[in-house]
């Protein structure tokens, strides 16, 4: 059976050999598990397998889209007893996630770029990818050094990124943490269980094996890992007070389509060579005021484009244990992959501010109540070309928000509402949820009823009301056991309708 190369640049599989392969990883966390009862360490599993099954019809009423999608998780940890007192500090840890993601219900007509009424470009599945799968020494060196090598995930200023590679950290006494890494960016294309969920927007990368030049142009054909290297600097010294800064940079050297015609004989242009695909610096800092209160800010540079790219700021005030305060600003500009051709167009950024008053008579019961202002074409033209657009229009759009919940033994129930409005369109939704637990909480039942409308005065022919309501059940036969199925059914104008069931079963060892 021939298969399609994928977006990720690794091949489809059929139903039969993706479960094979889980199958496969599963009997190893298995084999891991037999050994744990002659050494000193303790291990983890937790497994999830997801059904959804969806069905779209046009307005029109032909074509309906279906989707059979087929969601396996499993995630093992293992760590080392703790250590005596009289004994060593060091400490190893391992842990692991895969993510099997089949989509059954893609038809071979939406895969043929011949047939043009049905073909999407990079409709491709991922079969099997590693969200993260490191290995972890810490209390090296009089426990001062910890070092982490694999596959990991980083969040922090700048954001949530993957990288498989190495990372040290050095904390003397507690006083700070300075660590850094040096890897290579998880990203799709690249045949290594990777995805693109974490890169940088605006670029699609995949392998053009195969396929003809006028097919998606943009692709980078990727056959090369990126470098990436970064550190951080965090101060954990004194109780109350938060600071840290961040830098990553990252390189490539994929082959890119520059000019996205193809000349008399068929050829597009392309670069291929060392550059720079991101490069920033991102700053926090926070601090208590007694219990009462907090402030948090941060500040994040693009070393690139030579401009901010986001700062921000928060407070919180509790008045009392039952009414808190909270306000804050953000500004934040657009920037995408430095190959990535968003760049040619003009971008300005935005301002939000908000503000929210929490009121909680009694433990069981809470209301939010908060609103703000988003102010849009807010700061200097990013421009690369100045012949181009200057950006998006200016503008301000105004938004409330109130949300209420109520627990009580057996039953829980909530309501929320927001409403939107301005020069970015209208946007208005309520909806309202109940929980129920019956058989002393061994099965949860769910019911939603969400409605709502959506207008945009660029797509003011598309705007759309609707209707939501989902209906759920939960059990729980054991306690490292569940099952769970939803329905889920959207009616809109046009008629637009949408139905959605998800079945799940979890479970958890030890």
């Amino acid at each position: 059976m021939r298969t399609r190369p994928t977006i990720d640049g690794s091949a489809n599989c059929t139903r039969e050999r993706c479960d094979a392969q889980f199958l496969g990883l599963l009997a190893f966390s298995t084999a891991l598990l037999s050994v744990r009862s002659s050494h000193a360490f303790e291990v983890a599993v937790d497994a999830q397998s997801q059904l959804q099954l969806y069905s779209v019809r046009s307005p029109f009423g032909s074509p309906t889209l279906s989707r059979q999608r087929l969601v396996h998780q499993l995630a093992l940890d293992a760590q080392s007893d703790p250590p005596k007192l009289d004994e060593s500090k060091v400490s190893w840890a391992f842990h692991s996630r895969l993510r099997l993601d089949g989509d059954y219900g893609v038809s071979s007509e939406e895969r043929d770029p011949n047939n043009l009424a049905a073909f999407i470009p990079g409709l491709y599945t991922s079969p099997v990818d590693l969200s993260y799968g490191y290995f972890s020494v810490t209390g090296l060196l009089r426990d001062t050094t910890g070092i982490a090598i694999g596959r990991q995930i980083l969040f922090n200023e700048l954001g949530f990124w993957s990288f498989d590679g190495a990372k040290v950290a050095f904390s003397p006494a507690g006083l700070f943490e300075l660590s850094g890494f040096a890897g290579y960016e998880q990203r799709g294309g690249l045949p290594f269980l990777s995805t693109s969920r974490y890169e940088s927007d605006g670029v699609y990368r995949g392998n053009r094996d195969g396929m003809t030049a006028p097919q998606w142009p943009s692709y980078l054909n990727s056959s090369k890992v990126a470098p990436a290297f970064g550190a951080s600097l965090s101060l954990t010294a004194l109780r109350g007070l938060r600071a840290r800064i961040d830098y990553r940079r990252v390189n490539q050297s994929d082959r890119v389509v520059t000019v996205p015609f193809a000349d008399a004989t068929g050829r597009l242009a392309t670069f291929s060579g060392s550059r720079i695909s991101s490069e920033r610096v991102g700053a926090g800092a926070g601090f208590d005021i007694a219990s009462r209160a907090s402030i948090d800010g941060a500040w994040v540079y693009d070393l690139y484009r030579r401009a901010s790219q986001e700062h921000r700021a928060m407070g919180t005030y509790r008045l009392s244990d039952r009414i808190r305060f909270n306000a804050g600003y953000q500004y934040r500009l657009p920037l995408f992959d430095a190959d990535s051709i968003f760049n040619w167009f003009g971008a300005r950024g935005n301002v939000t501010s908000y503000g929210s008053v929490t009121y909680q008579p009694v433990t069981a019961f809470q209301v939010t109540v908060g609103g703000g202002a988003r102010w849009l074409g807010i700061g200097p033209r990013q421009l690369l070309s100045e012949a181009l657009s200057a950006g998006p229009e200016t503008g301000k759009d105004g938004f409330f928000r109130i949300d209420s919940s109520y627990f009580a033994r057996d039953f829980s129930l909530g309501s929320g509402t927001l409403f939107e409005s301005g020069s970015g369109g209208k946007r208005f939704n309520s909806d309202l949820w109940y929980r129920r637990n019956f058989l002393s909480r061994k099965l949860e039942t769910l019911t939603l009823v969400s409605a709502g409308r959506w207008e945009n005065p660029l797509f003011s022919e598309r705007a759309q009301s609707s209707v939501t309501y989902v209906a759920g059940v939960r059990l729980f036969p054991g306690a490292r056991q569940e099952l769970g199925a939803e329905w889920e059914h959207v009616i809109a104008e046009g008629p637009l309708q949408r139905f959605r069931i998800i079945a799940t079963a979890t479970a958890r060892f030890p």
